[in-house]
């Protein structure tokens, strides 16, 4: 069958001409091609800083590393006992909370205009859990104007569309901000911590209905802690001034630069807060001066006198040169070991010395000869009148005293050896040469023999169930406390200083 060839109407071009050929081959694109859309570049040198939505890939990152908290070991229970570590935990965080939490309003323009505010970190003393729910709506729900007051929970929660409704967009990120905080409280909490958080819910959880979402607002949970947590909230601010009128370098181990964190912290919270003392580098130089470096001592003194009279070199020092001069001094000192060095200062260490040392001779010799002085004035001062009886003892005792048969109060008999043993009224005694009066006896007859002896009583029969030696040290142990306690306060020495004092003396 012969074939049958189809015909085309369709011009195709000649081989030889080059160009009709390339402009059938590769047509002109006739379509518009749309460049795509530029990405805004955000210009910061923090980049925990700004908004950002955790929906994204890039965006949940910043989210997880920004609420890193604790090992779940090292992770805090919520009393008062961990408020310090509350307080360090969260300061480190500040920046990444930022503004949530530094900038809480308490104060609003007709028209919702924030006209004051304070941050939850160092100014929580002048907000309140309103001021912080109140905020809380305006991300949340809807601002509450001045006067009126916040709903009863459970709080209810609207829905933004942040995608499509820029109004929404600055609510979204709000809550973004606030999450991150809740998740910084969670994440630094034990499992026992934030449950007891948790039993508060009400005053910081916003629901949704329609979508069944539930979120935490973390700034009133932060103040809630800081309620819980922080004596200072409750007493005001007069404790915080109280801390550091009374510092003292004893309470930091005699560490300078401790003592000095801890009032400048303090000193900040009051400035914040427009309290700060107008005495404050008075304060400072008062509180530099108690520990035990005469060394250390005098450089402040030197300040001190300079300030005090006008004149001189530090006459007009500030507060802060004052702080780093003070650790300047302090760091030099411990390089060069000589900060913990005890120096007996002044007479007072040695007068004080000198009587413990009679104390306790005085003491010993009572015990070893069985005699007790007779009263003075002073101590008959305050003393009950004598029973009648009493007063007759007491007047056989000072009729004893002038008659040739007694010496010092002690019968002869019982002082001049004539025997181990003499019987006098139908009662035994026995010879204990322990009893001794250097120059007046070397023994004396007892009721207990040397064997027993044990530190009698005088003036009674009954054996003491401790031996002289003990006796005279528990009398030595309650004199050295009652030193100790005295070189601490007067002499404002620490602890570990007079240790070393006594065992100075010791050796010697």
């Amino acid at each position: 069958m012969p074939r049958v060839l189809r015909s085309s109407n369709v011009d195709l071009p000649s081989v030889w001409n080059h160009t009709q050929n390339q402009a059938h081959v590769n047509p002109a694109i006739t379509t518009t091609m749309t460049a795509p859309a530029k990405v805004a570049e955000i210009w910061t040198t923090n980049p925990f800083c700004g908004d950002f939505n955790p929906g994204t890939k890039q965006g949940h990152s910043i989210f997880v590393e920004k609420t890193k908290g604790l090992a779940t070991a090292d992770r805090l229970d919520l009393s008062k006992k961990y408020a310090t570590d509350l307080h360090r935990y969260f300061r480190a965080r500040e920046d990444i909370m930022g503004d949530c939490i530094r900038k809480v309003p308490s104060k609003y323009a007709d028209d919702g205009t924030i006209t004051e505010s304070f941050n939850l970190m160092t100014q929580y003393q002048q907000l309140t859990i309103q001021d912080c729910q109140r905020a809380a709506f305006r991300w949340y729900n809807n601002h509450i104007a001045n006067g009126i007051a916040i709903p009863t929970p459970p709080f209810s929660m609207s829905t933004v569309n942040p995608g499509n409704n820029d109004a929404h967009k600055s609510k979204f990120y709000s809550r973004v901000h606030s999450s991150v905080v809740a998740a910084i409280i969670k994440n630094g909490l034990s499992v026992t911590g934030y449950d007891d958080l948790l039993l508060q819910k009400e005053q910081f959880a916003f629901h949704n209905a329609a979508t069944g979402e539930m979120e935490y607002d973390g700034p009133t949970m932060l103040f809630l802690i800081f309620e819980k947590v922080d004596p200072s909230t409750v007493v005001g601010l007069d404790s915080i001034l109280k801390k550091i009128e009374n510092a003292k370098l004893g309470d930091f181990s005699n560490n300078v630069d401790g003592m000095l964190t801890m009032i400048e912290s303090n000193y900040k919270i009051l400035k914040e807060n427009k309290k700060a003392p107008d005495s404050y580098r008075r304060l400072l130089l008062e509180a530099l001066v108690t520990g035990p470096n005469h060394h250390f001592n005098q450089f402040i003194d030197r300040i001190t006198d300079d300030v005090e009279s006008g004149i001189g070199a530090h006459a007009n020092i500030t507060p802060d040169n004052l702080i780093i001069a003070s650790h300047t001094k302090f760091n030099n000192m411990e390089e060069l070991e000589v900060w913990n060095k005890v120096d007996p200062r002044d007479a007072k260490i040695l007068a004080l010395t000198t009587i413990v040392a009679k104390l306790e001779k005085s003491g010993k010799t009572a015990l070893a000869t069985g005699v007790v002085p007779p009263p003075t004035d002073k101590d008959k001062k305050g003393q009950k009148a004598r029973t009648p009886q009493q007063e007759e003892a007491h007047k056989h005792f000072k009729a004893r005293t002038t008659d040739k048969d007694y010496i010092s109060g002690i019968a002869r008999w019982r002082i001049v050896k004539g025997g181990s043993t003499k019987t006098v009224d139908g009662i035994l005694y026995h010879w204990c040469p322990h009893h001794v009066k250097p120059g007046l006896w070397d023994g004396m007859y007892q009721t207990h023999s040397e064997a027993e002896h044990r530190g009698e009583k005088f003036g009674t029969n009954k054996v003491v169930e401790k031996d002289k030696k003990a006796e005279g040290g528990s009398n030595s142990l309650q004199l050295q406390s009652r030193l100790k306690e005295v070189m601490c306060t007067n002499l404002q020495l620490s602890s570990a200083d007079v240790e070393k004092l006594f065992e100075q003396a010791s050796e010697n």
